[in-house]
């Protein structure tokens, strides 16, 4: 999902305003800069970002988990069991019941897909971090033909590099394997910070780019192993997408995310 849609180090505010957009400045054109021309334009920032991110973690509205972390759907034998393990967004954080969540929504619509039984359960907690879910989560993961693992966020805040991110994908699916040999595992990506509402610019413009670099890292482990899906986002997310936190996906978001997750695996 803690600063998730995802970090213990950093919290979420409702609708921060982008301080640029009150210069009439277009972010999204400062970002595009940002990312592909000019990184050096951020560091003069940093004082304000260091601000703008002991703000964000003073003013955050925490909302509680999701209710009911299992289920299934369809009836007759289980033919499918899908398990996700990670952060707050596992945890079901910017919903209310887990039937709405990425994980419960992804083996909905899966079971909608293929017309097969499907178990499923969340596994998640706030602030974890990838190298977290590999030594936390994953040793007492149920077994499992599919995972569906949400980390990222919080990594991006917290600085790991990407050589360290991939190290602990690729550690990660090693240990899944062991669970569950011939498991699926499903990478469910790394969302575009710059899109958060409750992050204001320029602080999203950093985080934004830190999360791309470590989306990039789990791309290319997924390019090597045949077991890991990657999801990639879409550079912008729409705002009515987010929970009422401006940080976490609400149920409409949770449904589009689940939908593109379920075509890497029909």
């Amino acid at each position: 999902m803690s600063i998730s849609w995802q970090s213990r180090k950093l919290h979420v505010i409702p609708f921060v305003p982008h301080s640029c957009k009150s210069r009439g400045t277009n972010p999204s054109r400062l970002n595009a800069v940002i990312h592909k021309d000019a990184p050096w334009l951020l560091l003069p920032l940093a004082p304000l970002m260091l601000l703008q991110a002991i703000a964000v973690k003073r003013r955050a509205q925490r909302l509680p988990p999701a209710r009911g972390c299992e289920g299934r759907c369809g009836e007759g034998s289980v033919l499918w069991r899908l398990v996700g393990l990670g952060d707050s967004t596992i945890a079901g954080i910017g919903v209310t019941d887990h039937t709405q969540s990425v994980v419960g929504r992804t083996a909905a619509q899966m079971h909608a897909a293929r017309g097969e039984t499907i178990e499923w359960q969340a596994r998640g907690f706030s602030g974890l971090k990838l190298q977290d879910v590999c030594t936390r989560l994953a040793p007492s993961a149920p077994p499992a033909e599919i995972y569906l693992v949400s980390a990222g966020v919080n990594d991006a805040v917290a600085g790991t590099a990407p050589e360290a991110f991939a190290n602990d994908l690729q550690a990660l699916a090693a240990r899944l394997r062991e669970r569950a040999p011939g498991c699926r595992i499903v990478f469910a990506g790394i969302p575009p910070l710059a899109s958060f509402p409750a992050l204001p610019w320029p602080l999203s413009a950093y985080l934004d780019r830190r999360g791309r670099a470590l989306q990039a890292a789990a791309r290319s482990v997924a390019v090597r192993a045949n077991e890991i899906a990657c999801h990639d986002f879409p550079a912008r997310l729409e705002a009515g997408d987010f929970a009422s936190d401006g940080f976490h996906p609400g149920p409409s978001g949770c449904d589009a995310w689940a939908r593109e997750l379920v075509t890497l695996l029909t």
